[in-house]
């Protein structure tokens, strides 16, 4: 009896969350249900006094009262200063000294406002479900990761998690930090494409000659219904000085 009334109860909570299956990934990415709650209050954290977690996970599989993920939580603030010094030894003194006082010598100038990172976990996790919410469990680190994972992780699993092929997690949680804030994220494009689009899933997969750069993680994007190539600048200009 247990066992399907827990069947049920994942069934409304996949029905009731957003969700989508990626063309090459067949497990289903959930957006928005009670784990993500629980994971933003029990996995996520926040460094800054004005930053936002948000979680989103990919669904490995279900054994009885066990859920296995794979989770990414990343912390998101909006970001409206840059530091701007005089002159290279100035901004070198700023940036390595992490604070304020350290920048005496530069000033803070408004720039448009952007969605920029804190900090974040992606790991596989594991979720027993009680009666009042679950339990959570993930892998130690370094060389207990592996010997955790295949203890606590069905067979039929491990594979997964020690060949990840991810859906992109993290563009969900961009997204939800958009909406929340009402900001948007900067995205330094690299090339833009003739191809038509409505959504960035209309775009394709990532050209392989940008596959290879090592610059930054590039990204397909639609902007302005036409396909762009390039890459999410997610740092804080008031922590990375300028010369100017």
């Amino acid at each position: 009896m247990k066992k399907l009334l827990f069947s049920l109860l994942l069934l409304v909570i996949i029905i009731m969350g957003y969700f989508y299956v990626t063309e090459d990934i067949e497990e289903v990415v959930i957006i928005n249900d009670e784990i993500i709650l629980f994971l933003e209050e029990e996995l996520a954290w926040t460094n800054n006094e004005n930053g936002k977690a948000f979680c989103s996970y990919e669904l490995l599989g279900e054994e009885n009262d066990k859920i296995y993920l794979w989770a990414l939580c990343q912390e998101f603030y909006v970001a409206d200063k840059q530091m701007v010094c005089s002159d290279e030894e100035t901004k070198d003194s700023c940036f390595l000294s992490k604070t304020s006082d350290g920048c005496n010598s530069c000033q803070k100038i408004e720039v448009e406002p952007r969605i920029v990172t804190g900090g974040g976990v992606s790991v596989p996790v594991r979720l027993t479900r009680t009666e009042e919410s679950f339990d959570l469990w993930i892998p130690r680190d370094g060389s207990l990761y592996s010997e955790d994972i295949r203890r606590e992780f069905p067979n039929y699993l491990v594979n997964k998690v020690f060949n990840p092929k991810q859906a992109d997690l993290s563009k969900i949680n961009i997204e939800k930090a958009e909406n929340y804030f009402n900001v948007k994220s900067k995205f330094n494009i690299a090339k833009t494409f003739d191809d038509y689009c409505d959504i960035d899933l209309d775009c394709g997969e990532v050209p392989g000659e940008y596959l290879l750069l090592s610059t930054c993680p590039h990204k397909m994007k639609c902007l302005n219904n036409r396909c762009s190539v390039g890459c999410y600048d997610f740092l804080d200009p008031q922590r990375f000085p300028i010369v100017k």
